[in-house]
């Protein structure tokens, strides 16, 4: 008979009372079938994939201490808890390998090793971006018009105050042309003719060209300096992505690492029985779930 979502898949079920055949044991392997479901969705929740996240779901249900109660519920450690609660015991960090991965970080991150290899690359990225900070400074205050100048108040004054900047010597060069051509028009008579029109316009044209040409060449400059400053960027993340690779690999030589997930074998399955007396286990209940879920696979 081929198996269904509802129908118990792990061989380790305790069917005390009944056989799988009978009516006790289907309603204990419905009761674990449903806990391994809603664990599983619980893990798939927490971004694991269908197939791992079913793995976890069955290590975690048939470790020592474990008891599957009605409706799937966990019962583990004098507490039940539904899937959604027991989803961040750290029973399930143990055996996802979330506790050990949370370890190994904090290991790495304190080797003194890769402290000074991290260290090492901001200092090289610190320097040539200061480089190319110091260009671009340079290369906006040469030019001489504030216009290019952004969140930077100091630098912008100075750029407008510089007489000697690109632009400022290209509007010099214009109206000393303008003046020329005045000259020239007057002492032939002709200031107020066609030839002084077109003369103002031929260098009017001359002059936006020129301007064109010179903030093209700025702008050019600018964008090859932000390039370079996001390179020194990538260079930095590239070179502490390296350092940690080469501190993880001498850290795992040395043994100082632990397995990122326990290596287990899937156990038996403990159903829970509410026992009598006072001393009966605490119970939790979600106050936003009226009923149970019925085990429905995701994935």
């Amino acid at each position: 008979m081929a198996k269904t979502a509802n129908t118990p898949t792990d061989q380790g079920l305790r069917n005390r009372g009944g056989g799988p055949g009978s009516r006790p044991g289907r309603a204990r392997g419905y009761r674990v079938n449903l806990a391994i479901t809603n664990l599983r969705n619980a893990l798939i929740d927490k971004g694991f994939g269908a197939n791992e996240a079913l793995r976890f779901a069955r290590m975690a249900l048939s470790q020592k201490g474990v008891q599957i109660g009605a409706g799937g519920r966990v019962h583990y450690q004098g507490t039940m808890y539904h899937a959604t609660d027991f989803v961040n015991n750290p029973l399930i960090q143990w055996v996802t390998g979330a506790k050990a991965k949370a370890a190994n970080e904090a290991t790495l991150k304190a080797d003194p090793n890769y402290q000074a290899a991290l260290a090492n690359l901001a200092l090289t990225r610190d320097q040539q971006q200061s480089a190319l900070d110091a260009q671009r400074n340079q290369s906006l205050l040469d030019f001489g018009d504030p216009t290019f100048v952004q969140n930077n108040p100091i630098l912008a004054a100075q750029a407008g105050a510089n007489r000697f900047g690109t632009s400022q010597l290209l509007q010099q060069a214009y109206g000393q042309a303008q003046q020329g051509y005045q000259r020239n028009l007057e002492s032939a008579g002709t200031l107020f003719g066609g030839g002084a029109q077109s003369a103002a316009l031929a260098g009017q044209r001359a002059f936006a060209g020129q301007q064109q040409q010179a903030v093209s060449a700025l702008q050019n400059l600018l964008q090859g300096l932000s390039m370079q400053r996001s390179q020194a960027d990538q260079g930095y993340a590239l070179g502490q992505q390296n350092a940690l690779l080469q501190t993880q690999q001498n850290l795992a030589a040395e043994g100082r690492l632990s397995a990122s997930a326990p290596k287990m074998r899937f156990g038996s399955y403990n159903l829970w029985r509410r026992p009598g007396g006072l001393n009966q286990p605490r119970r939790v209940r979600n106050p936003n779930q009226q009923q149970f879920p019925t085990g429905v696979l995701r994935g």
